[in-house]
């Protein structure tokens, strides 16, 4: 079985009124991250970045100038995950800029199947009080390249997804 981890950077938290400013996706099957199956891009919001969200993810006006659109972005992004299960950390966050803009440029983006590793982190360790990416990373011993920015918070989701995915006995 093949799934699409995937991670996205935006410039604010609300769907309707932000922007995607970055997509990372790389492809796990049968237990194993395939380095050679990736998606990844800037992707140019047509508005400034506003500072807080540069703050956490570094990704400055500057950075995506000549950067691809959304509308250019989004259906080569689908077209790379098909119909694969979705897996992210806190999904209902990405799933929500990834529908709205699919929304706005007509595109069929039908419910896919839909994992989420900070569900599956609160399974697997119930009496923790918090779930967020990095404390899941500290205690499955996960490192990242690249702390908020996609491709590295994707690397280090989709790893913790084949963990708690063994550790949870969900077949992968």
């Amino acid at each position: 079985m093949d799934y699409v981890v995937f991670d996205l950077e935006t410039t604010g938290l609300s769907p309707e009124r932000d922007a995607i400013v970055e997509i990372g996706a790389i492809v796990v099957r049968n237990g194993q991250v395939l380095e050679d199956e990736i998606f990844h891009s800037l992707v140019n919001p047509q508005r400034p970045i506003p500072y807080f969200a540069t703050r956490v993810h570094g990704i400055r006006d500057f950075d995506v100038r000549h950067a691809p659109t959304i509308d250019q972005v989004l259906p080569e992004f689908l077209a790379f995950i098909k119909r694969k299960p979705l897996v992210a950390h806190n999904i209902s966050f990405d799933m929500g800029f990834i529908q709205a803009n699919a929304q706005k440029l007509g595109l069929d983006f039908p419910p896919r199947a839909q994992i989420c590793t900070l569900q599956l982190s609160r399974r697997a360790y119930p009496q923790e009080r918090s779930h967020k990416l990095d404390l899941l990373a500290s205690r499955l011993n996960l490192t990242f390249t690249e702390r908020h920015r996609s491709m590295g918070d994707v690397r280090v989701t989709a790893q913790a997804f084949i963990q708690l995915s063994r550790a949870l006995q969900v077949s992968l």
